[in-house]
């Protein structure tokens, strides 16, 4: 292993800890996307940005949860975990999907959640990308969209998100706040919403 480049990592907004960030590498593995907790920027091989993005409803409090980020399979967008009722910036959470090359908002989804960080895993051919809201002691909720499908919801409140299959066929969850206990399989539906999920929150094509 040898090191590529290396290049300054910006403070969050709502504290002191430089460190503190998240990022998604894309599939071409030439452009990096990295956020705080009010900010998701793109970085190219050589550390030069190339777009920024940042909500537009205020900074967040102090002490506010990360941005989450994950590039779609296929590269073309990059999808935000945005846990804006925990930074103080919004009475919903939102989870958009930004253009990959220019960072420009192309779908928002606005959430039934007050989450305390999100994970997402994405399927591989750019279709679908799922979503756990950690709500803490609330629960989780799970979620799947995609560029030309609606907002699902999938119907449990106890199930935490663990991986996804490499044909994007399953995924696998565990019961929230729990380990590796209890774990159980379900089945993701490629052509169409899975049997007993619904449309939850507010979808806006951009």
């Amino acid at each position: 292993m040898r090191l590529v480049h290396s290049f300054p990592i910006p403070q969050r907004a709502s504290n002191e800890q430089p460190w503190d960030q998240t990022y998604a590498v894309a599939p071409t593995l030439d452009r990096v996307v990295l956020t705080t907790d009010d900010t998701a920027f793109c970085l190219d091989r050589e550390g030069r940005e190339q777009w920024r993005f940042r909500p537009e409803s205020g900074p967040p409090e102090i002490g506010s949860p990360l941005i989450g980020c994950v590039y779609s399979g296929d590269g073309a967008l990059v999808w935000l975990y945005l846990p804006d009722v925990e930074a103080g910036r919004g009475d919903a959470d939102r989870w958009i999907a930004l253009d990959a090359a220019t960072g420009g908002p192309r779908i928002e989804h606005r959430l039934e959640t007050t989450g305390q960080g999100g994970r997402q895993l994405a399927t591989p051919d750019g279709q679908y990308v799922l979503l756990d809201v950690d709500q803490g002691q609330i629960g989780c909720e799970i979620y799947r969209a995609g560029p030309r499908a609606e907002l699902h919801r999938y119907p449990w409140d106890d199930r935490s998100l663990v991986a996804l299959s490499s044909d994007a066929r399953q995924f696998m969850t565990v019961g929230h706040g729990r380990e590796n206990s209890r774990s159980t399989t379900s089945r993701v539906a490629r052509c169409g919403p899975l049997s007993g999920s619904r449309t939850s929150g507010r979808t806006r094509w951009l």
